[in-house]
């Protein structure tokens, strides 16, 4: 009797499966639905994306195992073309200022000074060649602040607080801001924000620490990665030992230094939240004794 209690479950399981894949359901709910169609487009371009990107990646392997292509030179011509997508890409995603038309100028800049770079190697000096992929990393980041600067103003607050406005919302209403992270970001008076979703000076606040403490970690693994170490091939074009035990040393520390990073931040993080917390705490605890004392 059970096994078949179970099996007509399983059946009827089944069946519901078959006719939700063939009933087409198209959502109408005005605060979800656009939403709930946000979220199956991007997931649909996701998968896709990942198909592409795995076949891209297989078929280039084996089509370099195939015609005998030297990696390293392939790695050098790849580090060429695609260096200035570090500072046009971190600018697009941490400087509320910067123009689409500054992005496209540092790329096309950086690639057209990559290419230049590559082929004076073959008439003034073959170090020329080393020091295109750090050339063009650098015009990433310089060619769009430049750009940035000459065409446009500093944002105002309103036009910051416009900014803001556009990217918070992109929230799932099932889960707003205010009841998933008011309690991990310590914002006050969640209930009272406006449509439940936090204001600027919130998040900045929130965020105030962990936003400066990075910005220092990165301006110096930048300087170590991006200067540094690619200063040391520049050095002598023969590979001498000394040359070789200082370049190691520095290859050790960075990859210690990245290595403390990722083990280091994240117990920094909680305590600095556990100490903002105890803060919160003991100002609650003072409000609560003075006015019960004021009471009695």
């Amino acid at each position: 009797m059970t096994n078949r209690f179970s099996y007509s479950l399983t059946l009827n399981f089944r069946e519901r499966q078959f006719a939700r894949k063939g009933i087409k359901y198209y959502p109408r709910c005005a605060i979800h639905a656009e939403y709930r169609r946000y979220i199956e487009h991007s997931t649909k371009v996701r998968i896709y994306t990942i198909y592409v990107i795995l076949a891209a990646f297989l078929s280039a392997a084996m089509l370099i195992d195939f015609q005998w292509i030297s990696t390293v030179e392939l790695r050098y011509h790849i580090s060429t073309l695609c260096a200035s997508l570090i500072g046009s890409i971190y600018y697009a995603f941490y400087w509320a200022r910067v123009t689409p038309l500054a992005v496209i100028i540092g790329l096309i800049v950086g690639v057209l000074s990559g290419i230049g770079f590559s082929a004076a190697s073959f008439f003034i000096s073959a170090t020329l060649s080393n020091a295109a992929p750090l050339i063009e990393c650098g015009a990433g980041f310089i060619v769009p602040a430049i750009a940035t600067f000459i065409t446009t103003s500093p944002l105002n607050e309103e036009e910051t607080l416009d900014v803001w406005e556009r990217t918070r919302s992109i929230d799932d209403p099932l889960q707003p801001w205010a009841e998933v992270y008011s309690k991990d970001l310590g914002i006050r008076n969640a209930h009272l924000l406006t449509e439940g979703r936090p204001r600027l000076d919130d998040v900045q606040r929130a965020f105030s620490f962990s936003s400066t403490f990075l910005n220092y970690s990165i301006a110096v693994l930048l300087v170590i990665y991006l200067a540094i170490l690619p200063a040391m091939t520049l050095l002598s074009d023969e590979l001498y030992v000394d040359s070789f035990q200082t370049f190691m040393f520095i290859t050790l520390t960075w990859l210690s230094t990245a290595f403390v990073f990722l083990v280091i931040i994240p117990p920094v993080f909680a305590f600095e939240k556990a100490r903002e917390l105890e803060k919160e705490q003991k100002t609650d605890k003072f409000v609560t004794d003075v006015s019960e004392n004021s009471y009695t």
